[in-house]
């Protein structure tokens, strides 16, 4: 889940039930260009970052989470 959405550009990022070896989590504007980006190596249980994309402009974009098991993709407005 992504807590507040929108956002004024601060929120947590919070996957719970997880288990993951490894995790990308790369934050996209609506051109694709990542704005964000980060590798975590194992996730268990439930995994809460926050994560401040203040200084972008407002808008849309795009969190997309791959693991060794899954991708997800979520957007988020930043207000």
């Amino acid at each position: 889940s992504i807590l507040p959405n929108p956002t004024s550009g601060e929120f947590t990022l919070a996957i719970t039930n997880s288990n993951y070896a490894t995790l990308t989590i790369n934050i996209v504007d609506i051109q694709g260009k990542v704005v964000y980006n980060e590798f975590v190596k194992n996730i268990s249980a439930d995994y809460k970052k926050k994560i401040n994309l203040s200084s972008l402009s407002k808008g849309v974009y795009y969190i997309k989470m791959t693991s060794d098991k899954d991708f997800k993709v979520k957007k988020i407005v930043i207000e």
